[in-house]
């Protein structure tokens, strides 16, 4: 486990919620839970992804911080898979093992796949996203719509009483 500093005061919250997006610290997302970091992982390198994920993608709510935790978390688990793919690859490139690569590789596979796996859910978590705002922009859209048709009445002019037309 990481530890973690304390979100920021409910006024200072509420001040960044008013806003279109949301710029969020990781900390300030803690209702997700711990990051979930393996001995040895950087919670540095992961808490700047996840606030370069933020950044990109300005979450305009709590679906979309939801869909963003999910997104850094699989975004990590791939990193860790390509990680772990290397150092296998690394302890296994000297002269006296090369043969023994070559044994292995179906080994490189398995992490091959898991690591296509982990993209194709953190890609279906990104067109969440997408989705997401295509809905509430719609959602919003016709909002406004009902609103302006409830607001606004077409006056017909009138004629003036008493002048003369020319």
């Amino acid at each position: 486990m990481v530890a973690r500093s304390k979100p920021k005061s409910k006024s200072s919250l509420k001040s960044k919620s008013r806003s279109k997006s949301m710029t969020l610290a990781p900390a300030q997302l803690s209702v997700f839970g711990e990051p979930l970091l393996l001995e040895g992982e950087n919670a540095a390198s992961y808490d700047e992804l996840f606030a370069r994920i933020c950044a990109a993608v300005k979450p305009m709510d709590g679906v979309e911080e939801m869909f963003i935790v999910d997104v850094v978390h699989l975004e990590w688990e791939i990193l860790r898979w390509r990680r772990l793919k290397l150092g296998f690859i690394r302890d296994r490139t000297d002269p006296v093992s090369a043969s023994s690569l070559a044994e292995q590789l179906d080994y490189i596979e398995q992490i091959d796949r898991l690591t296509t796996i982990a993209e194709n859910r953190r890609n279906s978590a990104l067109r969440e996203i997408d989705r997401h705002r295509a809905v509430l922009g719609e959602s919003l859209r016709r909002s406004v719509h009902e609103i302006e048709d409830g607001e606004f009445e077409v006056i017909e002019p009138t004629p003036a009483i008493g002048k003369d037309a020319a």
